[in-house]
């Protein structure tokens, strides 16, 4: 017959006083419901409140990051790898085909506007 912990403490703890086992238990249980209420590192991070880097040159987020690394496991790491991708102001399908850089005869009669308003609409 299979007894509940509840009960294998209750009945170690009238043999002897207050048992080891019972102590256990006890610790146990303590220790599921702190693990089972931890809170995320996104919500510590939400929690801590937002950093003001107003006149403050210097800043690098990055390095923010990644001294916060040990605090922000996850955090750090997501962070970094978006921050990390370079910023790019040329538009990599104009960049790397040949083809949008021949002239024929019907682009050479377009206007520079309207050659500016092709230009813009591409970027988007």
């Amino acid at each position: 017959m299979k007894q509940s912990g509840e009960s294998i403490a209750r009945n170690s703890t009238n043999l002897g006083g207050e048992s080891a086992l019972y102590q256990i238990l006890q610790d146990v249980r303590s220790t599921q419901a702190a693990i089972s209420f931890k809170k995320s590192e996104f919500d510590e991070y939400l929690e801590e409140g937002y950093l003001l880097i107003e006149g403050n040159e210097k800043f690098v987020p990055v390095e923010w990051w990644k001294e916060k690394s040990m605090k922000y496991r996850v955090l750090s790491k997501l962070a970094v790898d978006i921050l990390a991708v370079p910023i790019t102001t040329v538009a990599s399908e104009a960049t790397l085909s040949a083809e949008s850089r021949v002239i024929d005869p019907y682009r050479a009669l377009l206007t520079p506007e309207t050659v500016q308003m092709l230009l813009c609409s591409g970027d988007w």
